[in-house]
């Protein structure tokens, strides 16, 4: 979490995949690992958006 990758996934990437995972139907647990607000533009967009990512793979969409 503390180093950040070049190339690496985009918001949408990861909601995209969080979705595709939710429609598979066989999700039967998450985790959500080295989410670190102290990084990033606010604290409350880094936890926005982990919790977004996590309610994307319980079925929830963006729109």
């Amino acid at each position: 979490t503390g180093t950040p990758v070049r190339g690496g996934l985009t918001f949408r990437e990861g909601h995209y995949i969080c979705e595709a995972l939710h429609a598979t139907g066989r999700l039967v647990g998450i985790d959500m690992v080295e989410l670190n607000p102290t990084i990033g533009y606010s604290h409350e967009d880094t936890i926005t958006i982990g919790c977004s990512l996590i309610r994307a793979a319980l079925g929830e969409s963006l729109l």
